[in-house]
């Protein structure tokens, strides 16, 4: 049995619905730097990477950038986010 071709997307939670998108949004709202740690603390979060990866698969720009062996920062580009539509969400 052959399997479907997998796209090049993630099954990324939509923002609206989401208590652990929204929470690291709103941190990040003030546009400013923010590291993993921070986020994980402030959020009580995991796996910052693959949330700020849903963030903008939701229509966030979100910059990122190193600052050390293993450490990153995020912070908020744009406030534009898009809507999914209804396929989307699923």
């Amino acid at each position: 049995m052959a399997m479907a071709k997998r796209k090049n997307r993630i099954h990324a939670a939509n923002l609206i619905n989401s208590d652990r998108l929204s929470d690291v949004y709103a941190l990040l709202r003030d546009e400013e730097w923010h590291g993993t740690r921070e986020i994980v603390h402030a959020c009580d979060v995991c796996a910052v990477n693959t949330i700020i990866a849903e963030l903008r698969d939701n229509g966030l720009r979100i910059e990122t950038r190193c600052v050390g062996q293993g450490r990153y920062e995020y912070r908020l580009a744009a406030l534009v986010v898009k809507k999914k539509t209804t396929d989307e969400a699923a």
